[in-house]
């Protein structure tokens, strides 16, 4: 049976006890001795894998084998990858990573994938989960250097975890200083820039990833300003050289988190907020039209900033917002004529038979030299009294034309 615990404020879902890998799995044929590639060989492992999962919403550690021929899909949440860190974005339910069952059948154990979760696995999801920054105005999390370093070593301890024992199971170190923004803002706040009290939620965005290009910027200027991030990061020490290169560069972590609570400390009590995404935004709306002046948009954002803020919110970027707006029923517009241009078009091209027949017809009718007039044909026909000159104007050109040739 399964067997769910929970420890402190972590939930665990490790694999029943009776668990057994299902008969369709495949076997893999590798070297029993990695190192001897002319060793003998035998069915050494399953070509299948295990993941864990957590769930930082649900505080959930779970565990899920996966076959290797199965969608990869069917395992929930997401890899954390630069652009979450850079951005500042935690997802909700995270793939910690996963071990590999192909090196030895007896990795394909309940007892050991369980034991994997709850001793070495569990207290760096309990790291991550106990040191995620809530970011303020938002549902989201970001990262600080202590949670995704944890991150990092269950990583590392996940893909390293078949081959232990052995010469590929080297130990977890860190290529980088982690260091979290709020350190790094108090030690440098000529980095800090006043313009962020009035940034919108894309701009905060961007500011937390330029961040870290402005830190390593400095870093890389001043030797003095790395020793000072080295000081204030997770380790708090030079970290050993990696090889032949020397450590030299940090990682931030807390950028939007940080950006986001400076925002709201000088919002004088009122919740910041993007236009676009207030609710009483679409009432205003109704006053911006594609006619819209330049004053009349300003005076539509003053208004809307006003009734947010008796509501309690700080309007972000009303004038683009009301901008936008115009520019979107101006954009309409063209889309407007675009379509009735392709509509005509499409008439015109129905036209262009019965428009070649009524010509046909018209000169005919001139042909007979009969009292009709061009202003009375004209109007029978639909055409000007200049179209129907001009048709007749050919016919007698055409006659001229034959009766010099027939002389």
């Amino acid at each position: 049976m399964t067997t769910t615990t929970t420890t402190e404020t972590l939930t665990l879902r490790p694999l029943p006890e009776n668990w057994a890998p299902p008969t369709d799995w495949e076997r893999d044929d590798v070297a029993v001795d990695l190192t001897d590639p002319t060793g003998e060989r035998a069915l050494a492992g399953y070509r299948a894998g295990v993941a864990y999962v957590l769930d930082t919403e649900r505080r959930e550690l779970s565990v899920h084998p996966l076959a290797d021929t199965a969608d990869r899909d069917e395992v929930p949440g997401e890899f954390v990858g630069y652009e979450h860190t850079r951005g500042g974005v935690a997802p909700a339910v995270i793939r910690l990573g996963g071990i590999r069952l192909n090196v030895s059948a007896e990795l394909a154990r309940a007892d050991r994938i369980n034991a994997l979760l709850a001793e070495e696995i569990r207290p760096l999801a309990q790291e991550i989960l106990d040191n995620l920054l809530p970011v303020a105005g938002t549902t989201g999390r970001d990262w600080t250097a202590r949670a995704y370093d944890a991150l990092r070593a269950a990583q590392h301890l996940l893909e390293r975890y078949p081959y232990r024992g052995t010469e590929y199971d080297f130990p977890y170190s860190r290529g980088f200083y982690l260091v979290d923004a709020a350190q790094v803002l108090a030690a440098f706040p000529d980095l800090i820039d006043p313009a962020w009290a009035d940034a919108t939620d894309q701009q905060l965005q961007d500011a937390a990833a330029n961040l870290e290009t402005r830190l390593y910027q400095r870093c890389t200027a001043d030797p003095e300003a790395l020793e000072k991030v080295i000081s204030i990061s997770l380790t708090g020490t030079r970290l050993p050289n990696d090889g032949a290169r020397t450590v030299a560069e940090a990682r931030l972590h807390g950028a939007r988190a940080w950006l986001h609570a400076y925002r709201r400390d000088r919002a004088a009590g009122l919740s910041p907020m993007d236009a676009a995404r207030w609710d009483g935004a679409a009432r205003h709306a109704l006053h911006i039209t594609d006619d819209s002046t330049d004053a009349e948009l300003a005076a539509a954002a003053r208004r809307a900033e006003r009734d947010a803020a008796t509501q309690g919110v700080k309007l972000l970027a009303a004038d683009q917002w009301a901008r936008t707006l115009r520019a979107d029923r101006r954009t309409a517009i063209r889309a407007q004529l675009a379509e009735l241009r392709d509509q005509i078009g499409a008439l015109e091209d129905q036209l262009k038979p019965a428009r070649k027949r009524r010509t046909v017809l018209v000169t005919r009718v001139l042909g007979w030299g009969e009292e009709d007039t061009d202003s009375g044909l004209g109007r029978a026909s639909g055409l000007s009294h200049t179209a129907v000159g001009t048709i007749r104007t050919s016919l007698d050109t055409a006659e001229d034309a034959d009766t010099k040739e027939n002389q």
